[in-house]
């Protein structure tokens, strides 16, 4: 994961500077493309540098090699859309993590990411980049949050829509495991680390603006959207742990640590709602933390839920249909499930949308 720090610092630092109104600070334009410039590892020492950018390939069908490249002729083109996904915008200052186990490996390599102070900086620079494409829709095929709290849900719609981003929580300023004067070196700390960003993730908490998506957005369901670290579905306990004062450093000493072959989904929940003896320390708490349910996330997304999934069909242009499949699971566990019900669903609007073409999202 650091292999690919330094670019990705970059492209967030550029964020940062543009969106909080800093003066005297050289900043590349935001909104660039893969059409522009690549990222490689150009001489294999592991450090990724910018390469140059790559041309559309046309294909005329599918499952066929590139027939020319360049953009194809608009007459060509039945649709023109974006798909973003996993940019788990996410609250890195919550209680509600466990980024020690990060540690361990496999199944818990997820559970901290050295950039996760940059996420509403990161796609906000995406949706920069967006917007200069022009799409007639973007599709957000889901792990759009990170642990299905409510601040996350107000950073990704302020993002999305446009407005003011707040991505601080707690009280002002940054309190997690990346300040400079955490002695683990699990973590990559900015001010003391390779490569140096002093005050990163202090200024990473200031809020900017986000211009919002210029074409209509799609939202899809991911595991990360409806369960706690995108692995355990809330609960009471979850939700005081989220709200608390109490986050945790580390298991205890002498504590047995879960092996690779471990639920990792009871695992988490065991060590949020206390049944495993840990250390812990003591951080500022913010109602806001509060875990959303499946039903105020379509509210809120403005679409409604059909027997309780984020099912929906929706036309992008005059010659496509997208169907929508909610695959995420409500009891817990990262794996995606679909039901008889939604396949049924599913082939009835596939029988629907004769004479266009039919794009099915999901997250799994």
């Amino acid at each position: 994961m650091r292999r690919a720090l330094g670019l990705l610092l970059l492209t967030a630092s550029v964020g940062i500077a543009s969106g909080c109104g800093a003066q005297g600070r050289s900043a590349e334009p935001l909104g660039t493309s893969t059409l522009e410039r690549t990222v490689v590892d150009a001489d294999g020492d592991g450090r990724l540098e910018r390469g140059p950018g790559e041309p559309l390939r046309v294909r005329s069908r599918p499952d066929g090699p590139p027939s020319r490249t360049g953009p194809p002729p608009e007459s060509e083109a039945p649709v023109t859309f974006v798909q973003l996904t996993d940019l788990h915008i996410r609250d890195e200052e919550s209680p509600a993590r466990v980024p020690f186990l990060d540690r361990l490996g496999e199944p818990f390599g997820s559970t901290f990411r050295p950039h996760e102070a940059l996420s509403h900086q990161v796609a906000t620079a995406a949706v920069h980049s967006v917007n200069r494409l022009a799409p007639q829709a973007v599709v957000v095929t889901g792990d759009f949050l990170d642990s299905a709290q409510a601040n996350e849900l107000d950073g990704a719609l302020a993002i999305f829509d446009g407005g003011r981003v707040r991505p601080d929580s707690g009280a002002t300023g940054y309190d997690g495991v990346q300040e400079a004067r955490n002695p683990d070196p699990l973590y990559y700390r900015p001010d003391t680390d390779a490569p140096r960003r002093p005050g990163l993730v202090e200024r990473a908490q200031e809020p900017f603006e986000s211009p919002g998506l210029q074409a209509p957005w799609l939202p899809v369901l991911g595991n990360h959207d409806v369960l706690v670290q995108g692995e355990v579905a809330p609960t009471l306990q979850l939700a005081e742990a989220a709200r608390g004062r109490r986050t945790i450093e580390s298991l205890a000493p002498g504590t047995e640590a879960p092996d690779a072959d471990a639920d990792s989904s009871e695992a988490v929940r065991a060590l949020l709602d206390g049944r495993v003896a840990t250390r812990d320390r003591r951080v500022p708490a913010d109602r806001r933390r509060r875990h959303v349910s499946p039903a105020e996330l379509a509210r809120r997304l403005g679409r409604p839920l059909r027997d309780g999934r984020l099912d929906y069909a929706a036309d992008i242009g005059r010659r496509v249909r997208a169907l929508v499949l909610d695959t995420a699971r409500r009891d817990g566990g990262s794996r995606g499930v679909v039901s008889p019900r939604q396949v049924a669903w599913l082939k009835r609007e596939v029988r629907r949308s004769t004479g266009r073409w039919t794009v099915v999202f999901s997250h799994h």
